[in-house]
């Protein structure tokens, strides 16, 4: 039996008996057989949960109502039932009542499940947020995966809070995507690698980007290189959006598009903290003007130039703005221009003759396009922290967002006559968001007579989760989509299609 568990059902039962606060009496007493901060979590866990674990005790019949003061350890009974349904998910060590509790584990679960089904359910996601690391992509375009491993490595040490040998278990570069570190989530936190904004200099200069590794396929799979002209439909708050920035390397063309002043806002905020850029610009009284993020306007952002970004080091730019626009079209355009504007996806319908717009509007840049990422809205369900996502009406929200996202994905596939590459992701686990949306837009392309796409093996040799299908068409997608989990690839949940040009291939 663990240390712990025994400890802590001593503490519980002398709370109980004497009627004194928890941090009186663990503190009171030399707890020196186990960590003061797990014992004391462990307590407060099972009194704050001592109603709920009693009645799922009575309900399992695993004891009798008549027999529950009876047993020789009631507390450590409680401490135990705590551990296999909130705490740990399993118990550590030997001993009669822990086989007992292991013995019924399903029978608990069953009654918990019944008596409890929302709180279940946060238990889960709880605990599989907690097991998956923050993911920091190294913006390659300023520093080095190696160098930000290393500054991570002394930041770490310098708290004395680990063990040199047993730093690499909770930092290391993920297998998949080299300019990716993960962090387990004690580390991360220690450091503000966590959270936006953060105080750690990593996040604040932009050398590192909190990005769920899922979310960083996008760009990947779309194979982004330098001179690429690049959409990022459904944009905000950006961490897509910096990624292909990244990837572009200082070279090429961005349009990011929202329909929500707020997430734009965050966005453009965003892309104005990454040090190498200049902006963001907007265009007023014929000219462009520098402006600060709170001050932009809807006005501002609705037009088809909406706000801009350039190299810093461009000729364009002279004591950090923008050259007078009478004298633009003096100059070649820049080599690297980042759009931003406020615009509905599905209303954008480019024309002949927008590619002889001026540089700076963004339609120019559409006439151009090699590559669109669409990550439109979604149900969020592979996201541990949304928690529960079963309701009465999810049926009829499935059926209504994947309507949206199969509108979406069919205007990318069939509106831009230069797109090669258009790539579909959403952070979903339900097939009616993922599959069906690829099947029906194929379909409906098909039966239109503009089927200029097919769908492409997104990346070599990654391995998907285990997955059966009724439908066949479904196994054949299946096959050539990513598909991300928690319990596979230790991230949150995410879905990637990737269709190619046939006259492209």
């Amino acid at each position: 039996m663990s240390t712990l568990y025994l400890e802590a059902a001593k503490v519980l039962n002398k709370i109980e008996k004497k009627n004194v606060g928890i941090r009186s009496v663990i503190y009171s007493e030399k707890q020196n057989k186990c960590n003061i901060r797990k014992l004391s979590a462990l307590v407060h866990g099972v009194s704050g949960k001592r109603k709920e674990l009693e009645l799922i005790l009575q309900k399992s019949h695993l004891l009798e109502d008549s027999n529950i003061n009876q047993i020789s350890n009631y507390w450590l009974l409680l401490v135990l039932a705590y551990e296999q349904l909130f705490g740990n998910l399993k118990i550590q060590g030997g001993g009669a009542l822990a086989r007992l509790v292991r013995k019924n584990k399903d029978k608990l679960y069953e009654c918990f499940s019944k008596e409890y089904p929302d709180l279940i359910n946060q238990v889960k996601h709880s605990k599989v947020y907690e097991q998956i690391p923050r993911y920091l992509r190294v913006n390659t375009t300023i520093e080095s995966t190696e160098s930000v491993l290393n500054s991570i490595l002394d930041q770490v040490k310098q708290t004395n809070q680990f063990a040199n040998d047993d730093i690499q278990n909770y930092i290391w570069i993920d297998k998949h995507i080299k300019n990716v570190i993960a962090c387990k989530h004690e580390v991360a936190k220690l450091l503000c690698l966590d959270r936006i904004p953060s105080s750690n200099e990593l996040i604040k200069t932009s050398k590192v980007v909190l990005q769920d590794k899922g979310s960083c396929f996008s760009a990947i799979c779309a194979k982004i290189t330098p001179g690429d002209f690049v959409l990022d439909a459904c944009s905000a708050p950006g961490s897509k959006s910096l990624h292909i920035i990244d990837m572009l390397n200082k070279r090429g063309r961005l349009v990011a598009l929202d329909k929500d002043s707020t997430r734009i806002k965050t966005l453009i905020k965003r892309i104005s903290e990454v040090p190498y850029l200049a902006g963001p610009f907007v265009y007023k009284k014929k000219n462009f003007v520098t402006i600060q993020i709170e001050d932009i306007s809807d006005e501002c952002l609705l037009g088809e130039i909406g706000c801009i970004f350039l190299d810093k080091e461009s000729k364009l730019i002279r004591n950090n703005k923008l050259i007078m626009i009478d004298y633009l079209d003096n100059f070649k355009p820049p080599d690297l221009l980042i759009h931003v504007a406020k615009c509905d996806f599905l209303s954008l319908t480019p024309t002949a003759e927008d590619h002889l717009l001026p540089w700076y509007h963004y339609k120019n840049t559409i006439s151009n396009l090699r590559v669109i990422v669409l990550d439109p809205s979604c149900s969020g369900s592979g996201l541990p922290q949304h928690g529960k996502v079963e309701s009465v009406n999810i049926e009829k929200r499935l059926k209504s967002l994947s309507e949206f996202q199969t509108k979406m994905l069919i205007h990318s596939l069939s509106s831009f006559q230069s797109v090669e590459t258009v790539c579909y992701s959403t952070c979903s686990i339900f097939t009616e968001e993922n599959e069906q949306v690829v099947l029906n837009s194929l379909e409906k392309c098909k039966n239109s007579g503009n089927l200029q796409f097919s769908l492409e093996i997104a990346l070599e040799n990654w391995e998907n989760p285990n997955r059966s299908y009724q439908d066949s068409s479904f196994g054949e997608i299946y096959k050539k989509c990513i598909f991300v989990n928690s319990e596979t690839h230790n991230c949150r949940g995410f879905f990637l299609a990737k269709f190619v040009k046939n006259s492209s291939r």
